[in-house]
Parts: structure tokens; C-alpha cells; sequence
């Protein structure tokens, strides 16, 4: 019967709509799929992500350290910090470590940062922060650039912040590579 086949393939498509939906649902909630090979390659990495985040840890803290003794930097952001006002929740929620995120202010505004950013080896400039490799970016010339200057510097973007990333390199040799572009201005 036609009106059967009709009818049939109607709640068949309904059917196929409905798995869509609750696939695509479940693709929102979950995200995509990893490869065998991706998997492969996070579970690799899970083994060694404490080994990792405790050395990044130790070097960032070296690395904020060493900042906020320096003449040219005028501000340190880093939680670890005993200076940091979020220092004391810090200690509650991010223990035993405060990542290897930290920003910092130069003296000598936009033109400061962004030499420095150039200027710094040992890191890569970045637009995304965090990884194995020390990163480096100034917001007031590549990210946040086209933003109005008095409506970044409300919004906590001062022309000579600097955020950086440490990385798996050795924190002596992350710190010697600071203070080597900071004394070039």
C-alpha cells in the first residue's frame, strides 16, 4: 500500500531526525571524537602532566620572582605571590602550584612592550599562552590592538602589559633571557 510506505517512511525520517538531534545534543556536551591516534597522544600526555605543571609551576614562580624585584617592571600579576591580592584564595584553590600564567607592567608604556616582546628570546611571541614552550605576547599591540586605548586601559590592558607563559625550558635560563631584554631599554 502507498499510504503505508508513505507513512512508513515519514516516521522513519522522524526517527533519523530525532538520532540527529540527540547526536548533535551530545556533540555540544561531549565534544567531538578523538582519533585512535589522539587518544594515543593524550593519554601519553596525561602520564607526564605532573611532572610538567610542577616544574612550569617552580619556574613561574622563579620567573615572578625575579619580576617584581626589577626596576623596569612597574606591576606583577601572579597568584603566587604573597604581594598578588587574591594570594590568600590562590593558596586554598590552586595549591600546589599557581601556573605558569603571570602578566606583568614595563615602564615605558606601549613602546616598552612591545620592544620587549620583540625582543625576548627563549620565547615565542603568541597570541594563545600556555604549552611546553615559554610564550610571550603584548596585548596592546597584537591582540587587543584595534580596541580604543582609553577603553583597553579601562578594561585592565595598560599600553606595557606584558602576559607570559613559562615553559619547559630552565628557569635560570628564562630568567637570564628577561632580564637581557629588559636591560635593552
Amino acid at each position: 500500500d502507498r499510504e503505508t510506505e508513505r507513512q512508513r517512511h515519514i516516521e522513519t525520517e522522524r526517527d533519523t531526525d530525532c538520532e540527529a538531534a540527540f547526536l548533535q545534543q551530545a556533540h555540544r556536551m561531549t565534544g567531538g571524537m578523538l582519533s585512535p591516534f589522539d587518544a594515543f597522544l593524550l593519554g601519553r600526555g596525561i602520564k607526564t602532566l605532573a611532572v610538567r605543571m610542577a616544574h612550569i609551576n617552580a619556574a613561574a614562580q622563579a620567573v615572578a620572582t625575579f619580576l617584581q624585584g626589577h626596576p623596569q617592571i612597574a606591576a606583577v600579576h601572579y597568584p603566587g605571590l604573597p604581594t598578588h591580592p587574591d594570594h590568600a584564595l590562590a593558596l586554598r584553590q590552586m595549591s600546589p602550584g599557581f601556573s605558569g600564567l603571570m602578566s606583568f607592567e614595563l615602564r615605558g608604556g606601549y613602546a616598552a612592550g612591545r620592544r620587549f616582546a620583540e625582543r625576548l628570546r627563549l620565547a615565542r611571541l603568541a597570541v594563545s599562552l600556555g604549552g611546553a614552550e615559554a610564550l610571550v605576547v603584548h596585548p596592546a599591540s597584537t591582540t587587543h590592538r584595534a580596541m580604543p586605548a582609553a577603553e583597553r586601559i579601562a578594561a585592565g590592558i595598560p599600553d606595557g602589559l606584558i602576559r607570559f607563559s613559562t615553559g619547559l625550558e630552565d628557569a635560570q635560563d628564562m630568567i637570564e633571557a628577561l632580564d637581557e631584554a629588559l636591560l635593552a631599554f
